[in-house]
Order: structure tokens, then sequence, then C-alpha cells
């Protein structure tokens, strides 16, 4: 049985990598910028001084009837990129906004998905939809569709909207 665990183990880690996998080594996705943005906590409307903690956050303090935390996390537009150790992900990027992973599907992009174009500057825009899913975020962005995919070939580049969509369903 233990033979059988570790092959599917290796399978998973070394052939079957995705961004979202809860076990993948975190040395082989990284943000391709940095952030300046910051967790920012407060109870009762004051900041809350924390620690961290093997990765949570740790309030030090007397506790009272009714108090109130609140959390904001950094909620900006992210693009993940894979280390060279990911050889099928190289060049590719994947939109991460808060804890969320998004993606972009071709039958919200005019058919075609794979050949968008994502330079590191994109300026995004969310925007909540209700009525999709029982309510989704949605990322918009202005991006570039490469028209060709034959390496051989100039690529002629065209403006093009991303739309991409949360891979929770929230509500």
């Amino acid at each position: 049985m233990l033979a059988a665990v570790d092959s599917i183990w290796q399978n998973m880690v070394s052939k079957k990598l995705y961004v979202t996998g809860g076990t993948v080594p975190s040395d082989l996705y990284r943000f391709a910028t940095t952030s300046d943005e910051k967790v920012s906590i407060s109870v009762n409307g004051k900041p809350g001084a924390y620690t961290t903690r093997n990765g949570y956050a740790v309030l030090a303090r007397k506790w009272h009837k009714n108090d109130v935390v609140e959390v904001n996390l950094p909620m900006e537009v992210r693009q993940v990129v894979a280390s060279p150790k990911v050889q099928d992900d190289l060049g590719k990027v994947a939109l991460q906004r808060g804890p969320v992973v998004y993606c972009a599907e071709w039958k919200d992009n005019n058919g075609k998905a794979s050949n968008l174009i994502m330079p590191g500057a994109t300026a995004f825009t969310s925007n909540y939809q209700p009525e999709v899913l029982n309510g989704i975020m949605q990322l918009r962005a202005t991006s570039t569709r490469r028209a060709s995919r034959c390496r051989q070939q100039l690529h002629q580049h065209h403006p093009s909207n991303l739309n991409a969509h949360s891979l929770l369903r929230l509500g």
C-alpha cells in the first residue's frame, strides 16, 4: 500500500502540478512582482497588533464579550508564474486576487483563451456578478491576443478584452 501511495505522490508532484494544488512544494510557483500591500487587523475599530506563527495571525490580548475583529486582506490582482522546474508552465501565468485563483475560459473570451498575452503591468478591474453562478467576482483587463500560434511566423498582436472568473462560487 505504501508503494502505491508513494507512486501516486511522485506522479502528482513531478508531473501533474497545478498552481492551486495544496500539496505542491511552494518553490515551484511565485508571484511575478512583489507587493507592498499588507494584511491589517483591527479590534473594535482600532488597529490590532499581531504576530504571525505558522502562517496564522496571533493577537495576544485580553478578550471581552462582543469584541469585533476585522481582517483586511490585500486584494490586488497578481500574476503567478512557474519556476523553471515546471517546464509545461513556463511562459504562462495564473491570476490571483487575494486567496482566490482565477481562470480565463474560452467561452468568456470570444472562443479563445490560450493565445492571450498578459504583460506584467496589466491593470485589472474586479466586478461582482451576482447573477452568474449565485455570484462570482469577475476580473477584466485589456490584453493582447496572438493572431498566430506558429512559432516560425511573426506574431500579430491585437487588443482584446480578458474576462476571468473565480474558481470558487460565492454565496
